[in-house]
């Protein structure tokens, strides 16, 4: 036997609790074969396994109750006798039967012991006068009857037959001991690297929550930000947008460039300042899209004084293709059309070369204009430039 079963870990009775089966085979082919009875005991003297042999001689003795009684402590003390390495203990009856008892080992622990009888020596002539002495009501030819028919076998085969049981029971056993050291270890590795991972995901897990705290506090201040830039910004851009249209007087060519840079940059952040709180509604939640009937033209007219306040000041001709009188309704959220139409806008001004242009149109069901067949209740709005 290897170091790995020194250690002894694991008990006899949970090695033959798992393969019982195969125990109880193995013993029960050693007690059909040889006739006598077999038990397997840990090394407590507790007994796991237990196979009766020819018993009429036991039957006959427990009959009386001074037999019973003697009997009883025989066994007992069979059962607390402590096994020792290599000693096979011979244990004699008072009816002339006797035991073998031979140690269990698991490389250097002894783990049990297998109990090989009661059985009767091959020369026995008859009960002894012990036994007859047990009790006044003791018949001796009835006696003798049962130790007639009592198995009979020669000391030395009892004591080889109990140690090639045992050799047969310390494989079986090692075999399951080593198993079950094996998967003892895999169940404890596996438990500690799922320990280890418990562990990495609250590490995770408190991350994600710190990282989640950090994103509302970003989002709530960007909010916040673009909450109070956005009412100073389109006064600025008004009141820039007034007097480059000359309301407060003639303005010089130098006063018109400023104005324009002043108007172009305000729109500018103002796109910034939409956009990112935009950004934050969608990453808290909080965007919602409220569509109702809704006409094209006002939409489609406001974005057009957006895209031309850009346009004006990079040189770029921002249109509005005629829209067709029968344009119908359109199903959408007024304010979110309107913000995406602006992106569009914005980016197209944006990438478009001074003196080019960005045309934006819409066409309906009924328009035979249209590159593609557009749903009844649909309209494509088109955004043209030439960047």
């Amino acid at each position: 036997m290897d170091e790995l079963g020194a250690e002894n870990p694991v008990a006899l009775k949970d090695v033959i609790h798992k393969d019982k089966d195969l125990y109880v085979e193995v013993c029960e082919s050693f007690v059909d074969l040889y006739q006598v009875a077999v038990k397997l005991l840990d090394d407590k003297g507790n007994r796991l396994l237990d196979f009766p042999g020819r018993s009429d001689l036991c039957q006959y003795i427990y009959n009386f109750e001074t037999c019973r009684q003697a009997c009883v402590n025989i066994v007992g003390g069979i059962r607390r006798s402590e096994p020792t390495f290599q000693t096979v203990e011979t244990n004699h009856c008072f009816s002339g039967a006797q035991y073998r008892t031979v140690p269990i080992h698991n490389a250097t622990d002894v783990i049990g012991k297998v109990v090989f009888g009661p059985f009767l020596p091959s020369d026995v002539k008859g009960p002894p006068r012990e036994f007859l002495a047990m009790d006044p009501r003791l018949d001796p030819q009835t006696a003798w009857q049962t130790t007639q028919r009592f198995r009979r076998i020669h000391p030395d085969l009892a004591e080889k037959v109990a140690r090639n049981l045992a050799t047969v029971i310390e494989v079986m056993s090692f075999v399951g001991i080593k198993g079950q050291m094996t998967t003892d270890m895999h169940v404890e590795s596996i438990t500690e690297a799922y320990a280890a991972l418990e562990g990495k995901n609250k590490q995770l897990s408190d991350s994600v929550d710190q990282l989640k705290t950090l994103n509302d506090q970003r989002s709530n201040f960007l909010s916040h930000v673009t909450s109070q830039l956005r009412s100073p910004l389109t006064h600025l851009i008004g009141y820039a947008e007034m007097m480059y249209e000359g309301v407060g007087g003639d303005i010089t060519e130098d006063q018109e460039e400023f104005l324009g840079t002043i108007i172009e940059n305000g729109e500018k952040v103002m796109h910034i300042t939409r956009t990112m709180d935009e950004l934050s509604r969608i990453e808290r939640g909080h965007i919602e899209v409220l569509p109702e009937p809704m006409p094209l033209d006002e939409s489609l007219t406001e974005v057009l004084e957006y895209g031309r306040r850009l346009g004006h000041t990079q040189e770029v001709e921002v249109e509005l293709f005629p829209l067709a009188p029968d344009l119908p309704m359109v199903s959408a959220d007024e304010h979110k059309l309107a913000s995406i139409l602006r992106h569009v806008v914005h980016n197209a001004v944006k990438f478009t070369p001074a003196g080019g242009r960005v045309i934006l149109s819409a066409t309906g069901p009924d328009d035979e204009s249209a590159e593609r067949p557009i749903p009844p209740g649909f309209v494509a709005i088109s955004v043209i430039d030439t960047g």
